[in-house]
């Protein structure tokens, strides 16, 4: 529906199957129960209309697993409208930034985490957050960016910077942790 908005998202029971739904409300009235939701919107996190069931972040973000599913059984969200928490030892391990390319890849891993059978036995899932990359140019040269290339959030008391230049070749800096 182009001429509306979502008004309400909850979890819901199928009357007739018994199965587990989402229903989702919309402005114009009209409601329909589904299976899954995938909400991704934009660098602002915009999740007013998902009312006060879920648990958020303290930016107003989504809250959600490495599945990225959020704290309502069914509704998974992608992108800079959510944050994931990861229960790992190392949470250092991975950040995440408002980056197109990362929205990407959380949307594909969210749409395989609702169609997937068994997504916390799937291996594939395991390895989309090991690594940042980021390409662009600078001065017109090419520039890869890998991992937490800044530091961001590093103890510069923790970490090693290494680097090789060759002007008007190449200049590599490599921060190690």
């Amino acid at each position: 529906c182009l001429s509306c908005e979502v008004s309400a998202i909850e979890h819901a029971v199928d009357e007739n199957s018994g199965r587990e739904k989402v229903r989702v409300g919309l402005t114009n009235g009209n409601e329909y129960l589904v299976d899954r939701v995938l909400c991704a919107m934009g660098v602002e996190p915009n999740t007013e209309f998902c009312g006060t069931n879920f648990e958020r972040a303290s930016d107003g973000c989504l809250v959600v697993n490495e599945l990225l599913e959020t704290s309502v059984k069914g509704i998974y969200a992608a992108g800079d409208c959510c944050r994931v928490t990861v229960d790992d030892e190392d949470d250092s391990a991975w950040f995440q930034m408002q980056l197109w390319y990362q929205a990407q890849s959380m949307g594909w891993i969210a749409a395989h985490s609702m169609t997937c059978p068994d997504p916390e036995d799937d291996i594939s899932l395991q390895f989309n957050f090991e690594m940042f990359a980021h390409c662009t140019k600078f001065f017109g040269r090419k520039c890869i960016f890998l991992g937490r290339f800044n530091g961001q959030g590093l103890d510069p008391d923790e970490i090693q910077i290494q680097m090789r230049v060759k002007p008007q070749e190449e200049f590599v800096k490599l921060v190690v942790l």
